[in-house]
């Protein structure tokens, strides 16, 4: 993630196996571990109960989204994929 004057803010790698590597899986395991260590973004599927709105990883392709907090305008992200030959 880069603040908004394009310096690294926050970095996460992820270490993926043949399982977790699957279309479904990896966003996946990657929300997991950003929600884990950010105060900044949630990677998920959003919800809301009452007043209570959670963003929670799911096991899918395409679902999953990005959300910034309202504190870190200007912030973007990169996800990089890099593999082992």
């Amino acid at each position: 993630m880069f603040d908004s004057l394009g310096r690294d803010a926050e970095t996460h790698t992820v270490a993926l196996n043949a399982a977790s590597a699957q279309a479904a899986n990896w966003p996946y395991e990657l929300a997991r571990k950003v929600n884990a260590a950010s105060k900044a973004i949630r990677i998920g599927v959003i919800s809301q109960q009452r007043r209570n709105v959670s963003v929670t990883p799911v096991h899918d392709a395409a679902a999953n989204r990005v959300y910034l907090n309202d504190g870190y305008r200007g912030y973007r992200y990169q996800i990089d994929l890099n593999e082992r030959s």
